[in-house]
């Protein structure tokens, strides 16, 4: 008898004793304003593969316009 519950307890809990609490979200999901925002946000900037040099061994690097730019140590 130990292990169940005392459901007299229960039926008989004052409700107007508890504490008034207010919910706050902390993680709230993305609107889908949000959420294509950031999909035109990845399609409009070049995604890093294609910043680093093709070879992969220099220490620079070839932007999608063709110029050169020196890696950082």
């Amino acid at each position: 008898w130990a292990d169940k519950p005392d459901m007299g307890e229960i039926t008989s809990l004052d409700e107007t004793k508890l504490k008034k609490t207010e919910t706050q979200e902390k993680n709230t999901l993305m609107t889908k304003e949000t959420i294509e925002q950031e999909k035109r946000s990845e399609i409009s900037s070049p995604p890093p593969s294609s910043l680093r040099h093709p070879r992969g061994g220099g220490r620079r690097a070839t932007l999608q316009d063709g110029h050169e730019r020196q890696a950082a140590p």
